[in-house]
């Protein structure tokens, strides 16, 4: 698991995520779909109602990093 502050480019090794129940759908429905892609740099943004917070998820591997962010 990596965890990066997009701003400051910093690592993040402990972080709370709250969201309402349609935002926990949709990362739901983007988890299960990065599961199934086929695409090797596939990634989704979830972002709340106003487009102020952005959530991007991938799939990483340890021991391969050359996926979307290779920060």
């Amino acid at each position: 698991m990596r965890i990066l502050d997009d701003l400051s480019k910093n690592s993040i090794d402990y972080i709370t995520i709250s969201l309402e129940k349609q935002e926990a759908r949709q990362l739901i429905a983007y988890l299960e779909a990065l599961m199934e892609d086929k695409t090797p740099y596939a990634h989704y943004h979830l972002n709340n109602e106003d487009y102020t917070k952005e959530i991007t998820v991938e799939l990483c591997d340890a021991r391969n990093p050359g996926g979307f962010n290779n920060k």
